[in-house]
C-alpha cells in the first residue's frame, strides 16, 4: 500500500479475540478506515458471558 500523504482512507483496522489458556482464536473482525476499538466490537455481535475475565486495551472501556 502506497501512502502520498493525502487524507484517504488507508488504513485497515481489525479484532482478534483469542482465549489465553487454549490459544484458539473465537473471532476475527476487520474495518476499513478509522474507527474506535469498542464501536468495532459492538459491529462484530460477539457475546461474551459476564463471568468472563478480559484483558483488553483502554481503547475497549465499556465491556
Amino acid at each position: 500500500m502506497l501512502f502520498s500523504g493525502k487524507k484517504r482512507q488507508n488504513s485497515l483496522k481489525s479484532q482478534i479475540i483469542i482465549d489465553l489458556f487454549s490459544n484458539k482464536i473465537i473471532s476475527v473482525d476487520f474495518c476499513c478506515g478509522s474507527i474506535h476499538d469498542y464501536k468495532l466490537f459492538l459491529k462484530s455481535n460477539t457475546l461474551i458471558n459476564s463471568k468472563i475475565e478480559l484483558v483488553v486495551d483502554s481503547g475497549y472501556q465499556g465491556l
